[in-house]
C-alpha cells in the first residue's frame, strides 16, 4: 500500500500562480509523488482524463497533445513551482501509448513550500514545534513540507519515548527517517481495502478530490452504480471493484499487499 504521507502538501502561493488549468493540474498530479521522483507510467486515456480534456477527439492525437498541453504545461510547471518535471513516453509499436514524469525538486524556487507565515503560524501544530524549541523557519517548512497530520504524529511519536536529551535534535531525525509506532492493519477483505481508499482520498487536496470524483464519475453508465456513488462515495459497497480499478490506476501499486477478498 501507498503510505499516504508520500503525497504532499500543495501550498496555495504556488497554486495562485499559475495562470493555465492544465498546468495545475500537471503540478498537482506529479507533485504528489515528489518524493518518489517518479508519477509511473499512465495511459494516455487516463493522462488525458487528469489534463480534463479526456473528451475531446482533437487531443487523441498525441502530436496535438504534446503541443498544445504537455510542451505549455510543462514549460510552466518548471517555470513557476518548487518542481521541475521531465516527460517520458513510451510506445506500442509506432503509437505512444504511455507518458510518465520524472520529478525533481526546483532549489531556485524551494522557498515557495513556505508561505508567508500567517497560516502557518496559527496552526496549533505550530506552536507545540515551537514549545519544543524548533525555530520558526523550520517549523513552518515542515508544516508546508508534510502537513499538520504527518509533523503532529512525529511529536506524538517523540513524546512516548519518554525523557528525551534533545527533542529537536529526536524530532529532526524522526522527521528525516520517518520513526512512527508499527500498527498491524488487516491485509484482506473489504476493511483493509476501505482503510486504503480512505488514505489515498484523505491525502489528495480539494481540487483533486473533485476532480476525482467527477474523473470516476465520467466513466459510469449504470444509472444505479452511479446513484449508489452520489450517495456513498468512494464508500459505495456496489461499486467496490470499480473503486479499486479506478485508484490502482491513478496511484500505481496502492494496493500492494492487500488482497481482493471482500471488494472495497
Amino acid at each position: 500500500m501507498n503510505d499516504p504521507k508520500v503525497f504532499a502538501l500543495i501550498n496555495l502561493n504556488i497554486q495562485r500562480r499559475f495562470t493555465s488549468g492544465h498546468a495545475l493540474a500537471l503540478y498537482e498530479n506529479c507533485y504528489r509523488f515528489v518524493r518518489t521522483g517518479s508519477t509511473g507510467w499512465w495511459s494516455l486515456d487516463l493522462f488525458r482524463r487528469l489534463m480534463g480534456v479526456g473528451d475531446s477527439a482533437y487531443y487523441e492525437t498525441y502530436k496535438h497533445l504534446n503541443a498544445k498541453i504537455i510542451k505549455p504545461a510543462v514549460a510552466e510547471v518548471n517555470k513557476t513551482s518548487n518542481i521541475i518535471v521531465t516527460p517520458e513516453i513510451r510506445k506500442r509499436g509506432r503509437a505512444v501509448s504511455d507518458i510518465r514524469f520524472k520529478i525533481e525538486e526546483n532549489p531556485q524556487l524551494a522557498i515557495l513550500d513556505l508561505d508567508d507565515g500567517t497560516g502557518l503560524r496559527n496552526a496549533p501544530v505550530y506552536g507545540r514545534l515551537r514549545e519544543l524549541g524548533v525555530s520558526d523557519r523550520l517549523a513552518r517548512q515542515w508544516l508546508a513540507e508534510h502537513g499538520e497530520p504527518y509533523v503532529s504524529a512525529k511529536l506524538e511519536y517523540v513524546a512516548g519515548q519518554g525523557n528525551v536529551r534533545n527533542p529537536v535534535g529526536y524530532l529532526t531525525a524522526a522527521m528525516k527517517s520517518d520513526y512512527a509506532v508499527e500498527v498491524p492493519v488487516p491485509t484482506s477483505g473489504r476493511a483493509a481495502q476501505l482503510k486504503v481508499v480512505q488514505a489515498l482520498v484523505a491525502a489528495r487536496t480539494p481540487t483533486q478530490r473533485d476532480a476525482d470524483k467527477r474523473l470516476f464519475l465520467s466513466g459510469m453508465d449504470d444509472g444505479a452504480a452511479r446513484q449508489d456513488f452520489e450517495r456513498h462515495g468512494w464508500m459505495s459497497a456496489l461499486n467496490a471493484s470499480a473503486i479499486r480499478a479506478f485508484w490502482e490506476e491513478l496511484v500505481s501499486g496502492a494496493f500492494d499487499g492487500v488482497d481482493g477478498e471482500g471488494g472495497v
